[in-house]
């Protein structure tokens, strides 16, 4: 919805005559993609964001946003203009639906924010007074959505908290036992049962990290539940069982230690457990062309900067977009617009009615998706092979880091990407750089004068993370 209506405003407004909105677009155009839609807004002031935008982009656009005037639209989603502070004076909200009245009144907190109302060059009052207009449209919000409902709940200023964590003395055990009464078997988790079981398990688990700190009889069941591996089974402790059995077994296989690391996490974590897995995005491990397509994808996310990503990404679509795969693309229900056989989930496209614009911008939602699989997924499942000493830290700083090396890794650790860490490997500047005792970065003057040679899209990653005040170190 986000894109649409960007593109929608973008037809409807002209081209604004201002260089620093050329240039800005030249270098979104150059590091993101010349097709990413983007380039095109940005010309006439307008910005789009949502949480499926690479990290970077997304982080680079932000930053533009809050220093350029010029730059005044920004078109995203509730939980993005929760998140960041922009210099917002107007707000249009097109659609409430899943708002409640405490985050209505935290959205309309967002526009003239005390540092704009207080600022001594165009600071007034008056800002105290914010413009929000609440635009009923069937195109994008519910057909039967009454917006005069929740505009109604603003002016009744009767928030009621709900509590939502089981750890806290105020939850509400009754309440949930009498909503699990309630509901009816389809409401249920088909994997999980009731939420009044959930809780208990949640709780069964906190007592069993609390009991068995620091116990090394327990080692890999303490791992297994620290992180969350534990909630995908439906049996965590046959799954358990099962992967301590399988891995005393393969680490002695001769074969093992060149297993590629996606195949060593199906072999202790899929096969054979298929039917306990609750994580549908997980559970794809079991398919060969999954697991090809995840080694590909761990290669390119350490090596391919984020335009050649999209590029390999692109001729991939175009090999596939008109064979059954690609008629049937998964790419999760977000932007999901056909339901799989069987299915009354929307979480796929049809790549073959796609236009190569379209595909490029679909690249760029995929490869954050698939980033934060491998990122927030995948890389639970390396850690515990490492805890678990199924693999070597070596293969764990590869997968991870995208390099072996020790020192480089270090820099992993921090953020900072494998290309980055490659590109400033290759400019022979890491020795310039250094990780203070506190685990902050530094640079010294002769690094501090080759940022400022390089483009700004690279400038913003680096200085991301440096710091450039040597009297904080």
């Amino acid at each position: 919805m986000v894109e649409t209506f960007a593109l929608e405003m973008y037809g409807e407004l002209e081209k604004k005559n201002s260089s620093e909105l050329f240039e800005l677009s030249k270098i979104i155009s150059e590091n993101i993609h010349s097709e990413f839609y983007c380039v095109e807004c940005i010309k006439k002031g307008i910005i789009y964001l949502h949480g499926k935008l690479p990290d970077l982009a997304k982080e680079f656009l932000e930053y533009k946003f809050k220093t350029l005037k010029n730059l005044n639209v920004v078109i995203a989603n509730s939980v993005i203009l929760e998140g960041v502070n922009f210099p917002i004076d107007n707000l249009f909200i097109l659609n409430t639906h899943g708002l409640k009245a405490k985050d209505l009144i935290n959205l309309i907190g967002r526009v003239n924010r005390l540092d704009s109302v207080f600022n001594k060059n165009d600071g007034s009052l008056s800002k105290l007074l914010p413009y929000v207009h609440f635009v009923n449209s069937t195109k994008y919000s519910k057909i039967n959505s009454k917006m005069e409902n929740k505009i109604k709940t603003l002016k009744k200023m009767v928030i009621k908290d709900e509590v939502k964590n089981p750890t806290l003395i105020n939850f509400n055990y009754d309440g949930l036992h009498q909503e699990d009464l309630k509901s009816s078997d389809d409401d249920k988790d088909e994997f999980c049962g009731s939420k009044e079981e959930i809780l208990k398990r949640i709780h069964e688990r906190e007592n069993f990290l609390l009991e068995n700190d620091n116990n090394d009889n327990v080692k890999a069941e303490v791992a297994f539940i620290e992180s969350g591996i534990d909630s995908i089974y439906t049996d965590p402790q046959k799954a358990l069982e099962t992967i301590k059995k399988r891995a005393a077994i393969l680490v002695k296989k001769p074969l093992w230690k060149d297993t590629d690391t996606i195949d060593k996490i199906y072999a202790v974590f899929v096969d054979g457990l298929t039917e306990l897995i609750s994580d549908f995005a997980f559970k794809r491990l079991q398919h060969e062309a999954a697991r090809r397509f995840y080694k590909l994808f761990i290669t390119q996310r350490h090596t391919l900067s984020l335009k050649e990503h999209i590029d390999e990404s692109v001729l991939y679509y175009l090999s596939i977009k008109n064979k059954p795969t690609g008629k049937l693309f998964y790419i999760g229900t977000a932007f999901g617009e056909i339901e799989k056989q069987n299915s009354f989930i929307k979480d796929r496209i049809d790549l073959s009615k796609k236009s190569y614009r379209e595909l490029v911008n679909i690249a760029l939602v995929k490869i954050k998706i698939e980033n934060d699989f491998v990122s927030f997924t995948l890389n639970e499942y390396v850690k515990l092979l490492l805890e678990m000493s199924i693999i070597p830290e070596e293969e764990y700083n590869l997968f991870i880091y995208g390099s072996k090396n020790k020192e480089k890794s270090k820099f992993g650790r921090l953020g900072l990407s494998g290309l980055l860490i490659s590109k400033l490997e290759k400019d022979r500047q890491l020795g310039n750089l250094i990780i203070d005792r506190f685990g902050r970065l530094t640079a010294n003057n002769e690094f501090l004068k080759y940022i400022n040679k390089q483009n700004e899209f690279i400038q913003f990653e680096i200085r991301k993370f440096l710091i450039t005040d040597s009297s904080q170190t």
